[in-house]
């Protein structure tokens, strides 16, 4: 088997953009659904690491477009990356601080088809029926909140639990 030798930088992110989703380009073979962290090659992981890393550092720095889009690079490139949900958590807060609700329920929604099982879904679901609420789509917030009981009817899930039974 024989290794496709990537080019780096923006040209190279430019291609996975355009060519990627067309099935054209070796863009990360992190990619693909149905795998894990473990099926990704070390280079693709060393890559995956250092963009979670990039991710998480201009969060922390209130770079917020900057977060949006190294995220973006990290999801498309290696959707399979362990810390996927992670990133995806950051760039919701994000989208939100840059007073982009629209793209954070989107962003929400990915984490909840992508990562059902991440522990940050249950406060992605109430950070959404909030945010859904706040761009006035009741109906998309009523549905988070009855995803998030359905997850857990008797409100066993800690603080998170105690909250929504004692009537919030």
């Amino acid at each position: 088997m024989t290794r496709m030798v990537r080019p780096t930088g923006a040209l190279f992110l430019l291609a996975c953009f355009v060519f990627g989703p067309l099935g054209l380009w070796g863009c990360g073979s992190g990619g693909g659904p149905g795998g894990t962290s473990a099926d990704m090659s070390d280079s693709d992981l060393q890559e995956a690491r250092t963009m979670f890393n990039r991710v998480t550092r201009e969060h922390s720095l209130q770079r917020d477009g900057e977060a949006l889009a190294a995220a973006e690079v990290l999801l498309t490139l290696y959707p399979r990356y362990e810390r996927n949900d992670e990133a995806l958590v950051l760039a919701i807060d994000s989208a939100m601080r840059l007073d982009q609700p629209d793209r954070a329920l989107s962003l929400t929604d990915q984490l909840l088809e992508g990562h059902p099982e991440s522990d940050r879904v249950d406060e992605a679901l109430l950070q959404g029926s909030e945010m859904a609420a706040v761009a006035g789509d009741s109906l998309r917030g009523a549905g988070y909140l009855v995803t998030l009981y359905d997850r857990d009817p008797a409100g066993q899930t800690g603080a998170l639990g105690v909250l929504l039974s004692a009537g919030y």
